[in-house]
């Protein structure tokens, strides 16, 4: 049966006499009949199993199939014959299978159907791919498609488990933690090379967007305005803001009343450039472009978001902007955010600035953005926690931070019911939405050493400890993952430093192991003397 639906789906472009389907036309006539005759349920309501549009934590995709109120595979699909690919699979948000813990993420423009595992740690997306179906294959399509997507075999896992296997037989390159510095020290090198001949500023975004442009440019997107009417938006908006700006009669000192008092007593000019500001940072839609001073700065912002997808830092000549848009000004009464972000305001007549991809672009690859972080933390303590330095930036980022312990929590109660798979996924992904997680990395290392890996178990607990110096728990979790590799010099060092932290080693150790003696007859080892001391004496 799915041969024939396949061979009259091949036929297709002769019928329509086209070969460019619209995405309706792809999904009802080429999606739904191969799926159907895989055994999914794409018509019962009572019993449904293809559910279109499913809405995800971060976004929505075509369809989700599901068994039991679990979502299985996620399928995005795009028009015939647009080519699918990773770029693709981010814009429709299937990176996030992982919150719904799906087996597969499949792309398809209907007549290629590109098959992805969601949940490989530190492994970038375009690697994560196993399978890619043609359906001009004939019968190697029909094998494939029932190997991978038929019901019974997802749902009795056999297609996850012949999909990790291809995996497992031909890993993906990691790059080590030495490549990833020499990565990251070569971009900062590249971006120092290319402004060293001249004043410079940047702008780092954490997509390739197709335009530099203002976010009251981007507003109106789908409808596109020219510059005379940015301006007239703005100016009514400017208009209607300041009629907000409270008198200054009160001898309150806040730093908003000294921010309103310094707007009442500037010219026009710079009032307005005051209030679109305060308007900017506080999320207000404004012609106003964030650039930064500071290269680092905008690297942070290129590698903060969308970790699925290239970042990139924006480079322009200060004379080069002038010529462009109107001169780039410094506010006068700079709140703390903009003097930690070292912003500086660019105001183009159109909404957007021209740039040359090859001359004034360095892109930084999704698989960096993780380490990137990391250093511009170690090295020049630029974080989320000095970028968004005051309350609203708080109230920015607390959505990413609610998810990410969210996921900690989910990673958690997995360890306790003994799905330590489904808990390293769960740390995954509260790292990768909060970098700088270190009890997410040290409860990782607890998953790692449960499941009997502990060169893994210790990678994170370094992490954790590097993250966290004062963090106890993680000492002494590595001192205990030392002692299973009769490290023995190694685990009393950890454990010593936990100890003189004030922790608990030995209520620690009795609450993993039970016992010394359990301990020793489980991995067939005997502590030394001074260790065992140390693990059982007060």
């Amino acid at each position: 049966m799915l041969k024939e639906t396949i061979n009259g789906i091949r036929e297709f472009p002769k019928t329509l006499k086209s070969n460019d389907f619209n995405e309706a036309v792809t999904k009802h006539f080429v999606v739904l009949p191969i799926l159907r005759d895989l055994e999914w349920n794409c018509d019962n309501l009572e019993n449904l199993e293809v559910f279109p549009d499913k809405s995800t934590e971060s976004g929505t995709v075509d369809y989700a199939l599901q068994h039991d109120g679990k979502s299985r595979v996620f399928i995005v699909v795009k028009r015939w014959p647009t080519k699918p690919g990773p770029d693709e699979l981010y814009d429709e948000t299937a990176l996030y299978a992982s919150q719904e813990e799906v087996d597969f993420v499949v792309l398809t423009n209907g007549k290629t159907w590109e098959f992805y595992l969601p949940n490989l740690p530190d492994v970038p997306w375009e690697t994560r791919r196993f399978c890619s179906i043609e359906l001009d294959n004939g019968d190697e399509a029909v094998s494939d498609f029932q190997k991978y997507l038929s019901k019974p075999h997802v749902l009795d896992a056999s297609a996850r488990e012949a999909a990790e296997a291809i995996f497992k037989k031909s890993p993906p390159k990691k790059l080590n933690s030495e490549e990833l510095l020499s990565d990251v020290r070569k971009i900062i090198r590249e971006i120092e090379d290319k402004s060293a001949s001249g004043d410079y500023i940047f702008r780092g975004e954490p997509e390739c967007y197709p335009e530099v442009s203002s976010t009251l440019y981007r507003q109106y997107e789908e409808n596109p305005i020219d510059g005379s009417n940015v301006k007239g938006f703005q100016n009514e908006m400017l208009i209607a803001a300041q009629e907000h700006i409270p008198g200054t009669t009160s001898d309150s000192e806040t730093p908003v009343r000294r921010l309103d008092a310094a707007i009442e007593r500037s010219s026009k000019p710079d009032r307005d450039f005051e209030t679109l500001t305060v308007l900017q940072h506080y999320g207000g839609k404004t012609n106003l472009i964030d650039f930064t001073t500071d290269s680092r700065v905008a690297l942070f912002f290129a590698c903060d978001g969308s970790p699925g997808k290239k970042g990139r830092v924006i480079l322009r000549k200060r004379g080069d902007i002038e010529d462009l848009v109107e001169k780039p000004r410094e506010p006068s009464n700079p709140l703390n955010r903009v003097i930690a972000q070292k912003s500086i305001f660019v105001r183009s007549r159109r909404g957007f600035v021209e740039f040359n991809q090859d001359k004034d672009v360095i892109e930084i690859p999704a698989n960096l953005k993780k380490s990137m972080l990391e250093y511009l933390q170690k090295y020049h303590n630029i974080s989320a926690k000095t970028i968004y330095n005051d309350l609203h930036g708080f109230i920015k980022t607390q959505e990413s931070h609610h998810r990410a312990y969210k996921e900690l929590y989910r990673g958690i109660s997995c360890i306790q019911r003994g799905e330590q798979d489904k808990a390293v996924r769960h740390f995954n992904k509260a790292i990768e939405l909060k970098p700088d997680f270190a009890i997410a990395y040290s409860n990782r290392g607890v998953t790692y050493l449960k499941k009997g890996e502990f060169d893994k178990a210790i990678q994170n607990y370094d992490e954790a400890i590097e993250l966290k110096p004062d963090f106890a728990g993680a000492y002494c979790n590595r001192g205990e993952a030392w002692m299973h590799l009769s490290e023995w010099d190694k685990a009393k060092a950890d454990l010593t430093v936990a100890k003189n932290m004030g922790y608990n080693i030995i209520a620690s150790f009795q609450n993993d192991y039970e016992s010394l003696e359990a301990f020793e007859k489980k991995n067939g080892v005997t502590v030394p003397p001074d260790l065992a001391v140390m693990l059982t004496r007060e």
